[in-house]
C-alpha cells in the first residue's frame, strides 16, 4: 500500500514537473535561471543503480570463485528480481518478500570471500545504493516516541 502512495505521488509530481517545463517553455518570460544541475527522479535513479549492479555482477562473477551451491543461490535469486520487475512492469504488484530475500542472497553473496576484494567493495555499495533512505522499509529505524523497534537497543 506505501509503495503504491509513493508510486502515485511521484506519477503527480512527475505530471506537475512536465507541465510546469511546458508552461515554462511558452513562457520565457516566467522562467527562471536555475545554474543547480537536474536530478534525475527517484525511479530513474533506482533504474540506473539497478542496471549498475547486474552490470557489476556479470563481471564479478566473471573472476569469481563460486561454489556450485552460491551458483545456484544467485541464478534463483536473479530469476526471482526478474521475475518481480516483470511483474512491475506488466502493472501487478511485487512479492516484496521475495524481493527482500533475493536482496538478501545478493548481499550475502557480495560479502563472500568468493569475489575478488575490489569486485565485493563494488557490488556492497551499489547494493548500499539500493537500500531505502530515510528509515523506510528499515528494521531498526526509530519509533515517532524515539524509541527503537529493536529491543535489544
Amino acid at each position: 500500500m506505501k509503495l503504491r502512495i509513493l508510486l502515485l505521488s511521484l506519477a503527480l509530481v512527475a505530471a506537475a514537473t512536465s507541465s510546469m517545463t511546458a508552461t515554462a517553455q511558452t513562457n520565457p518570460s516566467t522562467t527562471s535561471i536555475n545554474t543547480q544541475p537536474q536530478q534525475q527522479p527517484a525511479p530513474q535513479k533506482r533504474k540506473a543503480a539497478l542496471r549498475k549492479l547486474q552490470a557489476d555482477l556479470d563481471q564479478a562473477v566473471s573472476r569469481a570463485k563460486l561454489t556450485d551451491v552460491q551458483k545456484r543461490d544467485l541464478a534463483s535469486a536473479r530469476a526471482t528480481l526478474q521475475q518481480q520487475f516483470d511483474r512491475r512492469r506488466n502493472g501487478e504488484a511485487m512479492d516484496r518478500e521475495a524481493f527482500r530475500a533475493s536482496m538478501k542472497v545478493l548481499r550475502g553473496l557480495a560479502a563472500s570471500e568468493a569475489f575478488q576484494p575490489e569486485d565485493r567493495t563494488t557490488l556492497q555499495n551499489d547494493l548500499e545504493a539500493l537500500r531505502p533512505r530515510n528509515g523506510q522499509g528499515r528494521r531498526n529505524a526509530p519509533l515517532r516516541s524515539g524509541k527503537s523497534q529493536n529491543p535489544a537497543a
